[in-house]
């Protein structure tokens, strides 16, 4: 039920911002070839070079993949990693660019559907999603290859009457620096769980790791492996500490440590520590957000 209430508010969200182009102009209705289309944004100069400037072995996963009913996918690769794009039918002209979140640090570039791809297709707007050229957290590369790949649908299906941006956790920094440095080209944007703080984030995980590794005894930052991780949190580390609402003395130190890591007893923090208690602690490498 929880989960379904969920969907039902990003379901309305994710409407409002698709109709935020509409109640500024122009009809769902209305021929792209007859609307006021956008041209192509030319990429930040900066980031085009630094994240030309990476110089990482990727491995690209192949990003074929069946269109819905209704709708026609195409697929490849480009200066930006691997792509999607799917537009239905009966296109009305707008677009939605789908930037991921953090994927760790490994070799693997994708590209991934949106969550609400079947939603889209369904009331004729058209999607992108691009794999970004490298993990990492790098929502800078992952705005550039966004941008690239919007300019690459311009060219393949026609330009856009407008464009919005969905971005989840390191994509909705993605979606955050698109539009406070290119306001021009999207709309409206809906970040979802927007990991904004960047670096921060991943310093709230390492110090939460090092809290659990100091106070619990268990070389958890030293496990290099995720099977070792995995072993030595169930089998030595969660004996030793607990869990929320059944803390060891041990335990309950760590959530002192945690509460002060998270600026005090805020609202649903302990909800949160729940949910997050064992997915906060990194495995030698920061883990998939």
């Amino acid at each position: 039920m929880q989960r379904s209430s969920r969907h039902r508010w990003t379901f309305a969200l994710f409407a409002l911002v698709l109709a935020l182009p509409v109640l500024l102009g122009g009809s769902r209705s209305v021929s792209p070839a007859l609307a006021a289309p956008q041209k192509p944004a030319t990429p930040p100069a900066v980031a085009s070079t630094l994240c030309a400037a990476i110089s990482r072995d990727v491995v690209a996963r192949d990003p074929a993949f069946e269109s819905l009913p209704g709708a026609s996918a195409s697929w490849g690769a480009y200066e930006g990693g691997v792509y999607r794009i799917e537009v239905p039918d009966r296109w009305n002209g707008g677009l939605v660019m789908y930037a991921h979140g953090y994927r760790g640090e490994g070799p693997e570039i994708f590209a991934g559907d949106p969550p609400i791809r079947q939603h889209l297709i369904d009331n004729g707007y058209a999607w992108a999603a691009s794999s970004y050229r490298v993990n990492g957290y790098r929502p800078d590369c992952g705005m550039l290859d966004t941008l690239l790949l919007r300019e690459l649908f311009a060219a393949q299906v026609g330009i856009p009457r407008w464009s919005v941006i969905n971005g989840q956790s390191m994509g909705g920094h993605v979606a955050m620096a698109a539009l406070e440095l290119r306001p021009e080209v999207f709309q409206g944007a809906l970040p979802e769980c927007g990991a904004l703080t960047g670096i921060g984030v991943l310093d709230y995980l390492a110090a939460y790791t090092s809290a659990a590794e100091y106070l619990s005894g268990v070389p958890l930052l030293h496990a290099r492996d995720v099977e070792t991780f995995a072993r030595l949190v169930t089998s030595e580390w969660l004996p030793a500490m607990g869990r929320p609402g059944a803390f060891t003395e041990k335990g309950r130190q760590f959530d002192s440590v945690v509460t002060n890591l998270m600026g005090g007893n805020l609202p649903l923090r302990e909800q949160g520590l729940a949910a997050r208690y064992t997915d906060n602690l990194l495995p030698g490498v920061p883990p998939v957000l």
